[in-house]
């Protein structure tokens, strides 16, 4: 902002700036009021904008009705006897009011722009009427003038001699002829240039259609696209191993030999099936593609709503992530090699691999959210160190939240200003020897930590890898599955019964939503729904909305309810200078 700009700020009573950039109005009460206990102690208003001029506007509003508030409250509080918690309504609707009418008016703001392109849309269609009338007379005159030629022309010759009618003409044929390889080229194209869609989706989007080919046939005319091949398709996507590109198979190069090859090895195979979810990521590839050929009328038959996934295979192979146990974390961080006094047999880990699954452990962070972090996520506020995640999956997952004693006691802070001394810039990697497997950290990571399948013994029997396995730890049952995830669903099982004082008090559930970022209910954590809507009158409030006092106090809650957790697993022994002492 310019130095005019800063001074007409500075005139400008309770218009704020908070670190992101972003224009608030802070309105403190009067001390009269705020030595008042369990009253309010100020107002803040987001402008939401970070373009002054943006907010200029919405500020002069609010501070007319902030005025009218201050009188109402000098008046109120003269009063001998007065409610606190009238008073507390009062400003709640202030602020309830003020936020609706920021609104309306950005309501307003849309319509003004929508009508004002529908009109834009409307005066370019008139012009392509007129032309198109201009045209349609242009050649009315030429077809006219054509035919008069051509009788002055027949006028002149002699008369031919009678001739046989020719047969009239084939009507052309409808429906494209083009290869499948070549429709799913044009569609993925299309895509590229105008669906929104992540360049991650587009990926896995290739490899499905992909298979859809192998099992159709790249080389199959569209015309003969029918439901039976549909059908055939969908059978046989119900009984395709899983993991099928890493039980190894060798697939005919030949385009022309795979649909025999898969239809041959699919029905021979004895392996376990996908589950209902795997067939269903491939389904939703499949019928976009059919949806938007029928679109594009290269189909006519409604082909894409013949892919559902059957009820009763979905029931059957449905698998769960469920927890680790106490054995289990034992195995992974007593008997470890990552956790222990000596390295195993040609052991070549990196820090990440240490760090990484203490985090989730210890306050429940998603693997994409972990590997995402650079080194300025984790700074001092309050007193209190903090994780900041600004990359998650949804936009409840974007918070802040202290960082729980176990971590700082391992010297996570250490392992951070020696990842600071070698680097340019605070937004440099925390994990920087971390990289992305497929576009995502979250890929990386499960390679390296979950109980994976990459090809095949001697005897035929599956190989495994991973730290699970390295650690001996198998799946509970067929329908239970222990993977990286299941940090995640511990942390907020045990955190939902950690008894945070002596009364046998629990820590709110919106403090707990904001330490681990979820945006629905408990009620799979046994936690009912209408106990989780009895606490959301804070609803996740960003910290430039709260004052500094109730934000030093949110950080103290979190942080001793964190402390207080019990993994069931001595963590005190772990230390990232005992993982580098390592011999």
């Amino acid at each position: 902002m310019s130095r005019i700009g800063v001074t007409i700020m500075r005139k400008l009573p309770y218009l704020k700036k908070n670190k992101f950039g972003v224009y608030y109005f802070r309105f403190i009460f009067s001390k009269k009021l705020r030595v008042l206990s369990n009253s309010p102690k100020e107002l803040s208003l987001s402008m939401g904008t970070k373009d002054f001029l943006v907010a200029i506007p919405h500020y002069l509003r609010v501070l007319e009705n902030a005025n009218q508030l201050k009188l109402w409250l000098d008046t109120y509080l003269e009063k001998d006897e007065f409610d606190m918690t009238t008073l507390k309504s009062k400003v709640e609707l202030w602020k309830q009011a003020n936020q609706l009418n920021k609104k309306i008016e950005e309501t307003g703001n849309l319509n003004f722009e929508l009508r004002k392109e529908l009109l834009a849309q409307q005066s370019a269609k008139q012009s392509l009427l007129d032309q198109n009338a201009k045209l349609k007379e242009t050649c009315s005159e030429l077809t006219g003038a054509l035919k008069a030629t051509k009788r002055l022309h027949k006028s002149a010759l002699p008369s031919p001699a009678p001739s046989k009618k020719p047969a009239p003409a084939e009507r052309s044929v409808a429906i494209s002829s083009m290869t499948l390889k070549t429709l799913v080229a044009r569609f993925h194209a299309f895509e590229s240039e105008h669906s929104l869609n992540t360049e991650k989706t587009l990926k896995a989007r290739k490899i499905y259609l992909q298979r859809f080919l192998d099992i159709v046939g790249a080389n199959t005319r569209i015309h003969l696209l029918n439901a039976d091949k549909i059908r055939s398709y969908r059978e046989l996507i119900h009984a395709i191993p899983r993991n099928f590109d890493k039980q190894g198979f060798i697939i005919p190069k030949a385009n022309g030999k795979r649909p025999k090859w898969f239809k041959e090895t699919i029905e021979a195979s004895e392996l376990p099936t996908l589950s209902g979810e795997g067939i269903e990521t491939h389904f939703k590839h499949v019928r976009c593609l059919l949806r938007w050929a029928q679109n594009e009328h290269h189909l006519e038959q409604d082909l894409y709503s013949m892919l559902v996934v059957s009820k009763k295979h979905a029931k059957a192979t449905k698998k769960i992530v469920v927890n680790f146990l106490a054995h289990d974390l034992h195995k992974l961080f007593m008997d470890g090699y990552l956790y222990g006094d000596h390295k195993a047999a040609r052991e070549k880990t990196q820090p990440w691999q240490f760090w990484i699954p203490l985090i989730a452990l210890t306050t429940g962070m998603r693997s994409e959210e972990i590997g995402a972090l650079s080194a300025s996520d984790i700074f001092i506020e309050e007193d209190f160190w903090c994780i900041t995640v600004r990359n998650s999956k949804t936009d409840a997952g974007e918070r802040t939240f202290p960082i729980p004693q176990f971590l700082l006691d391992m010297g996570l802070l250490d392992y951070r200003r020696a990842i600071l001394e070698g680097a340019s810039t605070a937004e440099t990697p925390l994990f920087p020897t971390l990289k992305r497997k497929g576009d995502t950290f979250s890929n990386r990571i499960g390679q390296f930590f979950n109980r994976n399948i990459n090809g095949k013994l001697k005897d035929g029997s599956p190989r495994y890898e991973g730290y699970l396995h390295k650690c001996a730890i198998s799946n509970p049952s067929d329908k239970e599955v222990l993977c990286f995830h299941s940090f995640r669903h511990g942390f907020i099982t045990t955190l939902l019964n950690t008894l945070i004082n002596e009364h046998g008090d629990r820590l709110e559930l919106d403090l707990v939503k904001n330490i681990v970022g979820h945006n629905s209910d408990f009620t799979k954590y046994g936690i009912a729904a209408e106990s989780w809507t009895d606490v959301t009158r804070h609803v996740y409030d960003h910290k430039s909305r709260v004052s500094l006092i109730t934000l030093r106090e949110r950080y103290a809650a979190m942080k001793h309810a964190m402390d207080k957790m019990d993994f069931e697993v001595d963590l005190s022994l772990i230390s990232f200078k005992r993982y580098k002492d390592r011999f």
